[in-house]
C-alpha cells in the first residue's frame, strides 16, 4: 500500500520574474511535523527596498547566509528522508503549479548534484485550487491570507515569512472545511508541472521574437483579464517588453486568460 507524505512549503523570492532568485524556504512534513527553514544569499545582491519592505528580509541579514547551491542541495535531502518504495511525496503549497514549485524546480535545476529524489513520483497539491473551489464566492480575493481570515477571523500573524506562511496553510488545511472536502483534481504530477512552465516561458519567448505579439496590447489584456488578486496585483500595468517575457507569473496569464494559442 502506498502512503502519501505531504510537505507545505513557502517560498520567499527577490520577484516573480523568470530568473528571480529564492532567498527563504520553508517547509513542514504534515504528520511529523518536521520542518525545513533556510535563508539563502542570491547570486545578484542587493535585493529590492521592496522585497525587504514585503518580506522583512534585508541585505544585511542575507550576506550571512549560503548560496543556493548549497541551501537546495540540503533541502532535497531532507525531502529524500521521507522517500522510501512505499511513498509518493506532495509538495503543497498556496499557488503551488504556477509559482511555488515551478521556480522551485527550476532553480534546482541549476544544483550542480543529482536530486535525490524522484521528481516522477512527486506530486505538486495547490490549495489555492482548493479554495476556489470550496470558497467560490470569497471576497476580496483567494489569497492565503484573505482564506486565512475568513476561515479564523483574523489576519495571519506573520505574512510573507516563509516558515509564518507554512504554519498558516497547515492551518487551513486542518480546518474542518477542508479536511470535509478533500479535492484531488487540485494535486498535480511534478513533472508535467515542471515541462508546462518550461514550455510556456519558451513560447512566450518565442513569440516575442517573432514580433507579431503586439505588447501593448498584452499589457492591456493583462490588467483586464479576469484574473485572481494573486495574479494581477503583480501583472504589470507599464514597462519595457523585455519585463514582460521575464515576468513568469504573466505567462500563466497570459496563456490561461488572453487566450492566445500556442501548440506544445
Amino acid at each position: 500500500m502506498t502512503k502519501r507524505v505531504e510537505i507545505i512549503l513557502d517560498l520567499e523570492t527577490t520577484g516573480l520574474h523568470a530568473d528571480a532568485e529564492i532567498i527563504s524556504l520553508a517547509a513542514l512534513e504534515r504528520v511529523t511535523g518536521k520542518s525545513f527553514y533556510k535563508d539563502a544569499q542570491p547570486k545578484r545582491m542587493p535585493i529590492s527596498k521592496t522585497i525587504t519592505r514585503i518580506t522583512g528580509i534585508t541585505n544585511a541579514r542575507l550576506r550571512r547566509k549560503p548560496p543556493w547551491s548549497m541551501v537546495g542541495v540540503a533541502f532535497w535531502d531532507w525531502v529524500a528522508t521521507f522517500c522510501n518504495e512505499n511513498v509518493t511525496v506532495a509538495l503543497i503549497a498556496h499557488n503551488a503549479r504556477r509559482f511555488d514549485v515551478p521556480l522551485l524546480l527550476r532553480r534546482s535545476a541549476s544544483l550542480k548534484r543529482a536530486s535525490p529524489v524522484d521528481m516522477r513520483a512527486l506530486l505538486v497539491k495547490d490549495t489555492l485550487v482548493v479554495a476556489r473551489r470550496l470558497l467560490p464566492g470569497l471576497r476580496p480575493n483567494h489569497r492565503q491570507a484573505s482564506v486565512y481570515a475568513h476561515l479564523f477571523g483574523e489576519e495571519p500573524l506573520l505574512q510573507h515569512n516563509a516558515m509564518g506562511d507554512v504554519d498558516a496553510l497547515r492551518k487551513i488545511m486542518d480546518h474542518d472545511l477542508f479536511t470535509a472536502n478533500p479535492v484531488e483534481f487540485c494535486t498535480y504530477n511534478a513533472l508535467d508541472v515542471h515541462t508546462t512552465d518550461v514550455r510556456r516561458c519558451a513560447n512566450v519567448i518565442r513569440l516575442h521574437a517573432d514580433s507579431k505579439l503586439d505588447m501593448r496590447a498584452f499589457f492591456g489584456a493583462v490588467t483586464r483579464a479576469d484574473v485572481s488578486e494573486r495574479e494581477s496585483q503583480h501583472a504589470p500595468l507599464s514597462g519595457s517588453s523585455a519585463a514582460c517575457v521575464r515576468c513568469s507569473h504573466v505567462y500563466s496569464v497570459f496563456f490561461n486568460h488572453v487566450c492566445v494559442q500556442v501548440t506544445f
